[in-house]
């Protein structure tokens, strides 16, 4: 008895069951090591192939070809590879003219994800843009885009649905006040630091200095105050011996504070 399961071709084959026996020579390399051929239900005619780790590249059409004592038979299935992505993530993207863009984005779909925007009631909103991008594992990366005003902007979903398992995964934006408002409030944060590092600079300086003078290194002209934080400038003139009047002029001024 001969047992061979087969993808679009006879040989390789995805595995060969010989007499009781697993034939490795001709089994694909991929499905090498995680392939296994449940037999216990033989004499009921019922044999099962488990594929192990699959991956997107397992997604497809198999056939089974059965021969025993010249008897041919076959059989088909469609094997549908499916994966759930991980939850979208919304970003925000300010535009021009009051507008604001969306991103919806998520990874780790199989097979194509279908992508949609609804606002708070759950009507569908055309998306600006929708991008699917494969990765190196075959799973799928999508990201859609939605451009709203900042006053129209309430409560709105981006919703990520599997075709085949008919599941979705959804993110929620949703936005109090209008973006502007929001933009405001962050280029505040922003110069209030500076400005109070103008205001303290304007503060130290414009600050009376405490002062206090050395008498040792005064001019011998000027005459200090008992604290020494003031100082006085006295000139005067006295008789001259050819009998010129006498004068006399003083002048006081104030230094430090």
């Amino acid at each position: 008895m001969e047992v061979r399961w087969v993808q679009s071709r006879r040989y390789p084959a995805v595995y060969t069951y010989v007499d009781g026996e697993h034939v490795t020579e001709e089994q694909m390399a991929e499905y090498r090591g995680r392939t296994l051929l449940v037999s216990d239900a033989i004499d009921e005619g019922r044999l099962t192939l488990q594929i192990y780790n699959a991956t997107t590249s397992d997604n497809g059409q198999y056939r089974c070809l059965f021969e025993k004592d010249g008897v041919y038979q076959e059989a088909s299935l469609d094997l549908k590879i499916v994966g759930l992505g991980f939850s979208p993530l919304i970003t925000v993207k300010e535009q021009k003219d009051g507008e604001i863009e969306l991103i919806c984005s998520s990874e780790g779909w199989f097979p194509e994800p279908h992508a949609q925007w609804k606002d708070m009631e759950g009507k569908i909103i055309p998306s600006f843009s929708e991008v699917l991008t494969k990765g190196s594992h075959g799973l799928f990366h999508v990201e859609t885009s939605l451009l709203v005003m900042n006053s129209s902007i309430v409560n709105i979903t981006c919703s990520i649905c599997n075709p085949l398992l008919d599941e979705e995964k959804k993110a929620t934006f949703s936005l109090s006040e209008p973006m502007m408002s929001f933009s405001w409030k962050i280029v505040l944060v922003l110069v209030l630091p500076l400005v109070a590092t103008v205001v303290l600079v304007k503060w130290k300086r414009g600050k009376k200095a405490n002062v206090t003078l050395d008498p040792n290194t005064a001019h011998p002209g000027l005459f200090l105050s008992e604290r020494y934080k003031h100082v006085n400038h006295e000139h005067s003139y006295s008789n001259t011996s050819d009998g010129d009047s006498t004068a006399y002029s003083k002048d006081q001024a104030r230094r430090g504070s």
